[in-house]
């Protein structure tokens, strides 16, 4: 399934998306994409590395014929060895390509409405996986901690800190009877693009480019999720009216009441 959505994505990004639309509007884009096949590498290599792993181990076992199975199944446990555990595992990998997906049918409602692929499945409104708010927490607090520390006075990288913490609260504090599962499936794809916003925004940053229009793109990425989560807000209460966000401490919390 990874595969197959991968292969179609890019076939979608080759034949229909490069060199028809705007570079400055794929931008958001190709990191989304780079951050996915980043990842999707790192996954790739650890299945390698582990079955090597695994072959080195089998020949051991088979130059000592005479050592028992259930002792050398007993020995792998105390040194600890945990062959198929991967810290990316293929659950996470699809969220990291729908993320792409999201941005891509943003992309082809704005500037490609003609195409016939704005009306593909893969941009239909769809039920989001089980698990994406949970991977979304998840990027989140990796994104806050690969923000580089010596930002901590950037007034955009601030702004940063307080967008994450705000949707952290959300995605951890809204439990998910308080609103209707489409409507909660439609705010969990803005959070999802957000999070897109916030991972580009980040990866800028981490470069530590000192060039002005880097600085000017950088502080306007802050400005436009801070509209975002303004959007986001106006939306749940629209949907929910007894949900109410207040002001605490540095960033806004979330209560129902």
């Amino acid at each position: 399934m990874l595969q197959k959505k991968m292969r179609y994505l890019r076939y979608l990004y080759g034949t229909e998306l490069n060199g028809y639309v705007d570079h400055e509007k794929l931008i958001g884009l190709r990191t989304r994409i780079q951050f996915m096949a980043e990842n999707v590498g790192h996954f790739c290599i650890s299945l390698w590395v582990n079955k090597d792993d695994v072959d080195l181990k089998e020949d051991e076992d088979d130059a000592d014929l005479k050592e028992d199975e259930d002792d050398t199944d007993k020995d792998l446990e105390e040194a600890g060895d945990d062959t198929f555990c991967f810290e990316i595992e293929p659950p996470y990998l699809l969220f990291l390509v729908v993320l792409v997906e999201l941005e891509m049918k943003k992309i082809f409602l704005t500037e490609l409405k003609a195409s016939k692929f704005t009306q593909s499945r893969t941009f239909k409104d769809k039920k989001l996986l089980k698990t994406f708010a949970r991977h979304l927490r998840s990027l989140l607090v990796y994104l806050r901690n690969k923000k580089p520390k010596n930002f901590t006075n950037n007034i955009s990288a601030q702004n940063i800190d307080a967008v994450i913490e705000f949707l952290l609260v959300f995605l951890g504090g809204v439990p998910n009877d308080v609103i209707n599962e489409k409507r909660l499936n439609e705010i969990l794809e803005m959070i999802g693009v957000l999070v897109g916003d916030i991972l580009c925004v980040v990866q800028m940053l981490s470069v530590g480019s000192t060039i002005k229009e880097d600085a000017n793109r950088i502080d306007l990425g802050t400005i436009q999720l801070l509209e975002k989560i303004e959007d986001l807000k106006a939306r749940v209460e629209t949907f929910y009216k007894s949900l109410k966000f207040i002001p605490s401490h540095e960033f806004p919390t979330v209560t129902n009441t």
